[in-house]
This record gives C-alpha cells, sequence and structure tokens, in this order.
C-alpha cells in the first residue's frame, strides 16, 4: 500500500530540492551517464581495431589464394595455358602476410590494455556508484512520504470548522509529518556527506583515461606505421608516396588493357546488352543501360575487327565538337545534361493580340534556334541519320567522323534496334488534353507567363507543331503562356 501511494505520489506536483543536494543530484547523474558512455565508446574503439586486423588477415589470405598456382584440367584441346605469378609477386605477398601477422599479434596485447586500463576501471567506478543510487532511490521515498503527509496536515487545517474526529487527524498528521521530515531531513544530510567524494572521484577518472587512450592509440599508431614502413623500404617502395594522379594513371594504364580485353570476348561484345539502344533519355527511364550488369561497358568492340573498333571509339571520346543533327531532329526533349534553353521571346504571344483574336495561332518560331545539319550529314543516308539521331544522347559533346558513322558497328547497332510497340488505342470522349511535363524551372518573364519547377505535369490547352513556340495550358488552376522547349 506505501509503495501504491508513492507511486502516485510521484505523479503529483513535487516540491523542490534543497538547492546543494539539487545540485548533488545532478552531478552524479553526469558522471553516471559519462562513464557509461566512456565504457560503450571505448568498446567500440577496440572493436574498430580488432576488425583492422581481421580484414588486413582475410586481405593477405585472399591475396595469396588469388596468386596460388592454377590447377590445369586434363584437357590438352586448348592453346592457353596458366602463367605462373612471378616470384617476386609471391615472395613480397607471402613476406607482408608474415609482417602482418605479427603485427596482429603485437597489437593484441594492446588491446587487452584497453581493457584492463580504460574499460575496466571505468566498469569499477560505476559498480561502485550503484550503492548510492539505492540511497538516493531511498532519500526521494522519504520526500515523497514527506510531502503526503505535509498535503494531509495542510487540507486539515484549512478546514474552518472541525469536528473532534477532524483534530484527531490533524493532531495524528502533524505528529506522522514530524517523523516524516526527520527521516527526509537525515537522508538529505548523508547525501550531503556520501555524494561529494565519489562524484570528485569519478570525475578525477577522466583525465586518466584520457591519457591512458592517447598512450595506447599512438603506441599501436607507431607499430603500424614501422611495419609499413620497413615494408615499403624492403620492396623498394618510393618514399615519400607518389601524388594521387600519378597513381591514377599508372592503375589506369594497367587496367584499361586488361578491360579492352575483356569486353572483346564474343559472350560479352555480341551479348544482349549490345542490342539495346542505348540512345535517347525514354530508354534510361525504362532501364536500359550501356553497361552491363556486371559492370563492363560494352560500348569497346572485339579487337579482331579493326572497323568496328574505328566506329565504337568515337563513342567514348572526350572531343568537344557537336555531333551532327539530322534535319527531322527536334529540339523539344532535352536530356539533363543538356544547358537549360533560352525561350524565344518573338514567338511569344501578347495578351492584346490574344484577346483581339482568339482564333489566331502563335508565331512562327525563329530560325536560330532551329536545328543546323551540316552538308555531310545531310549526304548521308537514313541509316546514318538515324544512327546519330540515337546516338547523340550518348555523344553530347563528340563529333563522330564520316568513316565512323558509316562502319558496320553503327550499322549493327542501328539494325539491331526492337521496332517501337504499336500506339495505344484512342480514348473516345475523353476530354483530359495534352499534358507535358517540366524539363527545367520557369518562374515567368511577364505578366501572363506560366510559372512551373521542373517535374510538373501541365496540361495543353493550346500548342503548335514547332516546339519553338510559346504554348497556352494551365498548371493548379492558374493558366498562362509558356516556353514549350522547356517541356517533353
Amino acid at each position: 500500500m506505501l509503495s501504491v501511494q508513492r507511486h502516485f505520489g510521484k505523479l503529483m506536483k513535487r516540491s523542490a530540492d534543497d538547492s546543494q543536494v539539487a545540485i548533488l543530484l545532478k552531478d552524479f547523474d553526469e558522471a553516471n551517464k559519462l562513464l557509461a558512455r566512456i565504457v560503450d565508446s571505448t568498446k567500440a574503439w577496440r572493436d574498430a581495431w580488432s576488425s583492422l586486423l581481421t580484414y588486413q588477415a582475410r586481405i593477405l589470405s585472399e591475396l595469396e589464394g588469388l596468386y596460388a598456382p592454377i590447377i590445369a584440367s586434363s584437357d590438352s584441346s586448348t592453346a592457353d595455358k596458366a602463367v605462373p605469378t612471378p616470384r617476386e609477386i609471391l615472395a613480397r605477398t607471402a613476406n607482408l602476410a608474415q609482417e602482418y601477422e605479427e603485427l596482429r599479434n603485437e597489437l593484441l596485447e594492446e588491446l587487452e590494455a584497453i581493457n584492463e586500463r580504460m574499460i575496466k576501471p571505468a566498469t569499477q567506478a560505476m559498480d561502485y556508484m550503484k550503492p548510492l543510487e539505492k540511497t538516493i532511490k531511498k532519500r526521494d521515498d522519504r520526500k515523497l512520504d514527506y510531502e503526503r503527509y505535509q498535503g494531509r496536515a495542510d487540507s486539515y487545517s484549512k478546514k474552518t470548522k472541525r469536528s473532534d474526529r477532524d483534530n484527531a487527524s490533524l493532531t495524528k498528521a502533524e505528529s506522522d509529518l514530524a517523523g516524516a521530515k526527520e527521516e527526509y531531513q537525515a537522508a538529505d544530510e548523508h547525501l550531503r556527506k556520501c555524494l561529494p567524494p565519489v562524484i570528485t572521484a569519478a570525475f578525477s577518472l577522466l583525465p586518466r583515461l584520457l591519457a591512458t587512450q592517447i598512450e595506447i592509440q599512438n603506441t599501436m599508431l607507431a607499430h603500424y606505421y614501422t611495419v609499413v614502413q620497413n615494408f615499403c623500404e624492403q620492396e623498394h617502395f618510393p618514399s615519400p608516396s607518389p601524388p594521387m594522379e600519378q597513381i591514377i594513371q599508372d592503375w589506369e594504364q594497367a587496367y584499361l588493357p586488361t578491360q579492352q580485353e575483356v569486353e572483346a570476348l564474343g559472350c560479352i561484345a555480341n551479348g544482349k546488352a549490345v542490342r539495346l539502344s542505348p540512345g535517347s533519355p525514354d530508354d534510361q527511364r525504362n532501364g536500359h543501360s550501356s553497361r552491363l550488369p556486371n559492370g563492363l561497358n560494352f560500348r569497346r568492340p572485339s579487337s579482331s575487327n579493326a572497323s568496328t573498333v574505328g566506329a565504337t571509339s568515337t563513342l567514348t571520346s572526350t572531343t568537344n565538337l557537336q555531333p551532327p543533327t539530322s534535319a527531322g531532329r527536334r529540339l523539344s526533349a532535352p536530356s539533363v545534361h543538356d544547358t537549360k534553353p533560352t525561350p524565344v521571346m518573338d514567338t511569344k504571344p501578347r495578351l492584346n493580340s490574344l484577346a483581339s483574336s482568339p482564333s489566331s495561332t502563335l508565331a512562327v518560331p525563329t530560325t536560330h534556334l532551329s536545328p543546323q545539319t551540316p552538308t555531310s550529314a545531310s549526304a548521308s543516308s537514313p541509316a546514318e541519320s538515324y544512327v546519330s539521331a540515337r546516338t547523340d544522347y550518348f555523344s553530347r559533346n563528340q563529333h563522330p567522323s564520316d568513316s565512323a558513322a558509316t562502319s558496320p558497328g553503327y550499322s549493327v547497332l542501328a539494325a539491331a534496334k526492337k521496332k517501337p510497340p504499336p500506339p495505344p488505342p484512342k480514348r473516345i470522349g475523353s476530354n483530359q488534353g495534352l499534358f507535358v511535363t517540366a524539363l527545367y524551372d520557369f518562374g515567368g518573364q511577364s505578366t501572363g507567363d506560366l510559372a512551373f519547377r521542373e517535374g510538373d505535369r501541365i496540361r495543353v490547352s493550346k500548342k503548335t507543331d514547332s516546339t519553338d513556340d510559346w504554348w497556352e495550358g494551365e498548371l493548379r488552376g492558374v493558366k498562362g503562356s509558356f516556353p514549350a522547349n522547356y517541356v517533353e
């Protein structure tokens, strides 16, 4: 019954603690939480070093398995023979594995020191503080009893007309209040004597733990750097190490020939992914990509076909020339890689003209935004124009030569393109109209413009056949004109 009353007393309005006792209780709670965080963080730090040593040993184990001799099959019909790994690489790998194993044994001793010199003292300090937590809980119970008896005495004393029974209850409540007050004050006095030394000892432990952590960390890093430095000197690695740009260049020189050799395999060069069209943004939205599922790029062809190599090498060129565009190619679907187009102000409808002639169409587009077709592209075959239009997204800033554009590689890509699906049947009686999607943000330039953000779906109310004009549409109940080359 008493515990139930104390539980309900915690839900009631509590009286304030003594200022000194309140500060001591707050410091004690902060010291306890700080020690708990130190223990958890130190364990995580120790486990991180242990994982580093474990993964380091696994890497060397995998390298040894990778460099191990390949056991060939009994079939001697194949002309390819396994090339053994050079002895210097095997010796270097074995030497590094031995060095890392010795380093692991040395660092494991330091990891044990983390348990003995950091985790164990902090845990012991928390164990020594647990009895005081029980003392604080008992003191809180005494405070609850004092507040309960205080409430009873106040309720009886507030009565102006008390009976003999009320007077007896008031006398009993006052006697209980006096006893509870003595116990409560004794508990506070006990905390004033016990908590300060414990709190001081707990906080004085923190600088020692920090110094120990710094010492252990420096020791482990010194062991680690010494092993790596000695190994680099034995194997004649450059010291200091070359810049990252040089490392990347050396890696590319060693990696790219191997990549070309792998991508020249028949199962990869003539696979299903090669027949997928990588040219339009719609293909990318549908999940088509120019990369195979294993991460290889199928744009590089087989090295056995010289003409195909010359054709497809233009797809990976880094020149900044603009590709030739066909005369029928539209500019209404710029990709995210293109720069934001400039709306044609000459074709923008005026409010007065629209009001005076509602049946008039929009103006004819100007010529400075129309596609420019070179003479070489106009004289090419329809297949060449199709390939240049389809590969324009992939070679956005590239200019393939005429010989490359007419090579067998482009013919294969153009011929292998899947036929488009049949158009869906028209909906009879549907009044939804034409919707377009905004490719860029347009905040409007004058009164009557329709402002929108990238990704908004705009309902077109009036349009022309050209995407270089200004169309009229509606977005979220607002009508206005907008540049058609900002949408698709």
